[in-house]
């Protein structure tokens, strides 16, 4: 049981720094509960985790959406500068 405890403070601390890495790492070893309201518990720490880890993943993807367009507009600007016309 202490086990399981430790797991869950663990889960809960990752959770509220929002650290998806030790969060997946927690996730991959999930223990065995022994009674419904820990498992109960550990559920919604996990769908909290999801919401945590699918935030970052689309705020992930903006950024890099961003980066790509300021890419394309240094290289245009350089070529512009250059006598090059795309």
């Amino acid at each position: 049981m202490k086990q399981i405890m430790q797991w869950m403070n663990d889960l809960t601390i990752a959770v509220i720094e929002e650290d998806a890495l030790r969060i997946g790492k927690l996730i991959e070893s999930v223990p065995d509960f022994q009674d419904i309201e820990t498992a109960q518990n550990a559920l919604a720490l996990i769908a909290h985790s999801i919401e945590i880890v699918e935030r970052q993943k689309s705020e992930t993807y903006a950024m890099m959406q961003k980066i790509k367009q300021t890419k394309a507009f240094l290289l245009a600007e350089e070529e512009a500068k250059n006598g090059f016309v795309i």
